[in-house]
């Protein structure tokens, strides 16, 4: 067997890291689409009335509790764990820059990686998350300071439902009378705007990077993985694409 070169072991390190890395982005999408379908029935309500315990993680315990009722098609809250993971899509999707931008070096392609993510506003905007999530530092690249955003629940199938929340400490609980999948979408706040579902810049962001995995080939080698991977890909390319939906924000408006 011949010996394989430092460049070759190098080569194919990156493309195993990339394949690696896209799968994490997939998966990580998917996650951030799905509902919240965990509830327990409070044996102290009747029914009829919010008796539904809704848990936002696998970690909430459900418990009696007294808050506001009212009857409406969405609230707004500051949900740390959605928002986190909102944050590390970002980051996902922006660290792929790294190997790209290697391997484009080591096989000499003509292509620019940086300046290719120039033309995606999505991109510049994953790049200025990752960077305040990562380093704490606003580099502002996109020129829109975006941050991460309140979360939206969708409750327009559950009924009335009834909030205890501290602002203080961000806890809160949250009941609902019926036990339908909650959705939700997590806010993106730009300096002028807010973009209602950050979901749609992160899927419009992995668009611009589709192409450019083509163009410098890193997944251009026949093997299985590069196969069902490429797949996948070209599956997200055809689906609908969601639209990006901005709301100018007021003048009094506090942006953070």
């Amino acid at each position: 067997m011949p010996k394989r070169t430092r460049g070759q072991s190098s080569a194919d390190s990156l493309v195993r890291g990339s394949r690696q890395r896209l799968r994490s982005i997939l998966r990580q999408l998917e996650e951030l689409r799905q509902p919240i379908c965990h509830f327990t029935r409070l044996p102290t309500r009747e029914e009829g009335s919010p008796c539904f315990y809704v848990h936002f993680s696998l970690y909430d315990q459900a418990h009696e509790l007294r808050g506001n009722q009212t009857s409406v098609a969405s609230i707004s809250l500051p949900e740390e764990p959605i928002q986190d993971k909102a944050a590390e899509v970002a980051v996902s999707i922006w660290h792929l820059r790294d190997p790209l931008v290697q391997w484009n070096a080591i096989t000499r392609g003509a292509a620019d990686v940086d300046e290719l993510v120039k033309s995606s506003n999505s991109l510049l905007l994953c790049r200025d998350l990752a960077n305040m999530r990562k380093h704490l530092r606003n580099e502002n690249a996109s020129g829109r300071d975006p941050r991460i955003g309140l979360v939206t629940f969708d409750t327009s199938r559950s009924g009335v439902i009834e909030l205890a929340y501290d602002g203080i400490s961000k806890a809160k609980a949250l009941l609902v009378t019926l036990a339908e999948p909650l959705y939700y979408r997590v806010n993106l706040n730009l300096k002028d705007a807010i973009v209602q579902d950050a979901f749609a810049v992160f899927d419009d962001a992995m668009r611009h990077w589709i192409p450019i995995i083509g163009q410098i080939g890193i997944l251009s080698s026949a093997g299985a993985e590069n196969l069902q991977l490429l797949g996948r890909l070209n599956s997200l390319m055809a689906s609908p694409k969601p639209p990006i939906l901005e709301i100018p924000t007021p003048l009094n408006y506090e942006h953070g």
